[in-house]
């Protein structure tokens, strides 16, 4: 997590999140979402989102709480479970205000207006798209990190 006091680890099996103090090695909490969770990431006003395996929901938790405060849907996407398709990659625009989802199944991309917590829209970007890059005028940073 920013500051680098928290580490945050997604459980899919166990439909959760571990937050983990990262100064004294020990757990904080288990943050119970839905439908395995795959990436998460950190965004503006201390919210971290997570994209599921098991349903095409992007979860918002609120660091400071701790507690999911608001989902969203993200496309009609989510890994087939007979083909296997689709992680459920998370990427944050570089001053961290967006969230880009990509959607394998239906090939579009997902962008999600974080401080409004709302998809502001699909844009078709191809055969199932996965990881990401966000580039900008001071550089950017590739997903996976």
């Amino acid at each position: 997590a920013p500051g680098g006091e928290q580490g945050w680890a997604t459980m899919k099996s166990a439909n959760s999140i571990a937050v983990f103090d990262a100064t004294a090695d020990e757990l904080v909490t288990i943050i119970e979402v839905n439908d395995a969770p795959d990436k998460l990431g950190f965004f503006v006003d201390d919210l971290v989102l997570v994209s599921h395996v098991g349903s095409p929901d992007v979860a918002f938790i609120d660091m400071n709480t701790l507690e999911v405060v608001d989902n969203v849907t993200a496309g009609e996407a989510y890994v087939d479970p007979e083909t296997g398709r689709g992680h459920r990659f998370i990427m944050s625009s570089l001053g961290g205000d967006f969230a880009y989802v990509p959607n394998s199944d239906d090939d579009t991309l997902t962008i999600i207006d974080v401080r409004e917590r709302a998809v502001r829209g699909h844009v078709a970007v191809g055969d199932n798209p996965m990881p990401m890059g966000v580039g900008g005028p001071t550089g950017g940073v590739y997903y996976p990190r």
